[in-house]
């Protein structure tokens, strides 16, 4: 049961087209803050980072603090979810 609970934290990590935008982005260009993502994915800053927490929660992006910004990168399974994701098109 427990597999089956991760499994779940993780489908619902990028269970949204909003996250599947930001997973393509931080595949395409890593090391990107939320004023940034907002401003490629024309969506409000709280929203971007609601969206994050979810992913972060999920495993799929690290965080890294650099003064006041928090840069957004993929983990190993993000990019592994990236490339799953590739697949189903």
């Amino acid at each position: 049961m427990k597999r089956a609970e991760t499994l779940e934290i993780i489908t619902k990590g990028f269970a949204n087209k909003r996250r599947i935008a930001i997973l393509i982005l931080l595949g395409k260009q890593p090391d990107m803050d939320v004023e940034l993502l907002s401003e490629k994915l024309d969506l409000g800053y709280k929203s971007v980072s609601e969206h994050l927490r979810k992913m972060y929660m999920a495993d799929l992006i690290t965080k890294e603090y650099d003064g006041y910004f928090v840069i957004h990168r993929l983990t190993p399974l993000g990019k592994k979810t990236l490339s799953f994701l590739s697949k189903l098109r």
